[in-house]
């Protein structure tokens, strides 16, 4: 009778699964990773490189970052936050860098996931850590 496993690689994430028969011995695997009984989880895929507005903003909302109403006027008129205006304006001295940063929030219709301005945003989001941006990417893109 074969077994259902799942390979987890040395951060724990699940990378693959493997069915291994009755008389077959397990594959070798790098240090640190492991083969266990399958579970219900997913597997792990890379954070997308980009979101759309509607997701990022829709994310921002759902983590409770800004309001419904908020992230309606951004997505739909392109109207920033304004708590974000306020810490772009606060945290930004160059009129012309400030100035650069806004039109992005006000325009982009994807947010690229390494851009300077996406990066600079997560931080005011709170999202100080790249796991962190890549959980808030990851699902902005299941909306």
């Amino acid at each position: 009778m074969a077994t259902f496993l799942q390979i987890r690689d040395e951060q724990g994430r699940k990378v693959a699964l493997y069915t291994l028969e009755a008389e077959e011995k397990p594959p070798a695997l790098p240090d640190g990773w492991v083969l266990e009984l399958a579970d219900a989880t997913p597997l792990w895929a890379p954070p997308p490189d980009s979101v759309a507005d509607y997701q990022f903003a829709g994310e921002a909302e759902a983590r409770g970052i800004i309001t419904a109403a908020e992230c309606d006027a951004w997505v739909g008129r392109g109207e920033v936050p304004e708590a974000l205006e306020r810490n772009v304006e606060r945290l930004i001295d160059d009129a012309e860098t400030r100035r650069r940063v806004l039109l992005f929030l006000k325009g982009a219709k994807q947010f690229p996931r390494q851009h300077a301005n996406t990066i600079a945003l997560a931080a005011m989001f709170g999202l100080t850590e790249a796991d962190q941006v890549d959980d808030f990417f990851t699902c902005a893109h299941r909306r």
